[in-house]
């Protein structure tokens, strides 16, 4: 009853009735907690919803129908599902839903840096993060944040992300593609306005790809590549990009073996 109590303050302290954000992040709720919140006359007192943060709690795959549920009722814009222990498996009970949805335009579903809980959509995951770029029209932010796709499942979002018109941001670091994962992704970005390549074992054979991107791209103006493994060789080459580029206004390349 204590708990409840206090969780009903915390709640309360965070969210104001009939607001159009809805912030349950880091409350160590489960399954049944969603499937309350997922009740139509819960949602009723945020009728006008258009931002959802569940990040760093305990969803799992077995709570996300009434994800669905939740994607299905309401008009939100944004909605995070960050550190939530899903899987590919997860993912996939929602796909159709995000696919055909015309609200959403920024979806976490990546990390919490402070969060002992994870994400691990897996080759599963990535395959419906293809599907979804491909065929949503709506989406904008998308962030995939250490997730276990490794080089294959890079290749496969990359793939998508060439037939995609709308996404504007992508973070998707901490996902071991290694340079192989990482080329498709970055020889499809020429669209996007921020990119997050971060700590996913780059070698500097990127380097060459990135300078083309930037060569090309007239709407990047975020680049993160912090912490891969990037020499000297691979930072000229990103350089000479840059040289050529009249949008870029943040790069940050930190923690690369960049030498004196």
């Amino acid at each position: 009853m204590e708990n409840a109590k206090l969780f009903k303050e915390e709640l309360l302290k965070r969210n104001v009735k009939n607001s159009t954000n809805l912030n349950l992040q880091s409350l160590r709720l489960g399954i049944n907690s969603v499937i309350a919140l997922s009740n139509p006359k819960t949602l009723a007192n945020y009728r006008k919803l258009e931002k959802l943060t569940l990040a760093d709690n305990a969803v799992t795959d077995y709570g996300m129908h009434a994800i669905k549920t939740i994607i299905n009722i309401t008009k939100m814009s944004s909605l995070n599902l960050a550190s939530n222990m899903i899987s590919g498996e997860g993912l996939e009970t929602i796909l159709d839903d995000l696919i055909s949805n015309n609200s959403i335009k920024t979806l976490d579903l990546g990390v919490v840096e402070t969060s002992m809980r994870k994400n691990s959509l897996g080759i599963q995951g990535a395959v419906c993060i293809a599907a979804l770029l491909i065929r949503n029209k709506t989406l904008q932010n998308l962030s995939i944040s250490d997730n276990d796709f490794g080089p294959d499942g890079g290749e496969c979002i990359g793939v998508a992300l060439s037939q995609n018109d709308t996404l504007k941001s992508l973070r998707i670091s901490e996902n071991e593609l290694k340079s192989e994962g990482a080329i498709p992704i970055i020889d499809s970005a020429t669209k996007l306005e921020s990119l997050n390549l971060a700590k996913n074992f780059l070698k500097s054979d990127v380097g060459k790809h990135l300078q083309k991107l930037l060569k090309r791209s007239t709407t990047l103006k975020s680049l993160n590549i912090e912490f891969n493994e990037l020499t000297v060789p691979g930072i000229k080459a990103i350089s000479q990009g840059v040289s050529k580029n009249a949008s870029l206004e943040i790069l940050n390349v930190k923690g690369n073996i960049i030498g004196d």
